[in-house]
């Protein structure tokens, strides 16, 4: 029985290329057909994708890439890979990846690029967490509500702190998705934080190849400033409603997972 449970935890045969620069660093890791044959695939010039990752995500072939890399000299190398174990197949090869025509603008050199995309991923992965964070924060309120109802105190005991606190998460939502009500009628909105880093990540996506404009800049060091903003009133947030939880436990109500 050890042995066919062995067997049946055995993980798949896979081959896999490695994409690396002059540098040796590795640049993009696909999965490749493997079996008998002659196989093909291409890659889009994008690199792996550095941006926050949900749990639950999986692997969803090669089509999760991240930005587009420059031009310049790559290397890649066929392995084989089984039960963890990785064996190169090949020896790397060299090739290169050259524009196809000149652009109209000069472009950025390497290192201004590099610099904006890690800005650029850091101000996104930051937004992530606490959008998340935020996201739990108005669960955990619901959750208090519905812990107060029953509760075996009289109306009017934490009501109006609960009504507080949701007030203030609702304030801070405006600085994320802007005023819901403006949005229905085409009002103009105020710039949110989404919309700065949207406008940011145009020097990213697509096949430009210029680099940061300076609008481009200027939207992603305005979205960083919002986020520290949005993150000092989140935490001034959660430490309102740790302290409306604790009255809560105080009075008898539920407990609520999550919030111990």
């Amino acid at each position: 029985w050890d042995v066919l449970l062995a067997e049946k935890n055995e993980t798949k045969e896979q081959h896999w290329v490695v994409i690396t620069d002059v540098e040796n660093k590795v640049v993009r890791k696909m999965q490749v057909p493997s079996g008998k044959g002659l196989h093909r695939f291409t890659w889009d010039f994008s690199a792996e994708n550095a941006m926050p990752i949900n749990t639950g995500e999986k692997l969803n072939e090669n089509k999760n890439g991240g930005f587009r890399v420059g031009p310049g000299t790559y290397r890649i190398t066929l392995y084989y890979v089984h039960q963890g174990k990785a064996t190169p197949l090949t020896t790397p090869k060299s090739f290169d990846v050259i524009p196809l025509y000149p652009g109209t603008l000069p472009s950025k050199n390497d290192g201004v690029k590099n610099t904006f995309i890690a800005q650029y991923v850091a101000v996104s992965s930051r937004k992530s967490l606490l959008e998340y964070d935020f996201n739990q924060a108005k669960k955990q309120a619901s959750a208090m509500e519905l812990a107060l109802k029953r509760s075996p105190n009289s109306l009017g005991a934490l009501e109006s702190e609960l009504v507080d606190l949701n007030n203030e998460l609702r304030n801070l939502d405006l600085l994320l998705e802007g005023n819901p009500l403006k949005d229905e009628v085409g009002e103009k909105n105020i710039p949110t934080i989404n919309e700065r880093i949207w406008a940011a990540s145009s020097a990213l996506w697509g096949g430009n190849g210029y680099g940061p404009t300076t609008t481009a800049q200027q939207s992603l060091d305005i979205a960083e400033r919002m986020l520290a903003d949005f993150d000092a009133k989140l935490a001034v947030i959660k430490l309102k409603a740790a302290t409306i939880y604790e009255e809560l436990k105080k009075s008898g109500a539920p407990v609520i997972r999550g919030m111990e």
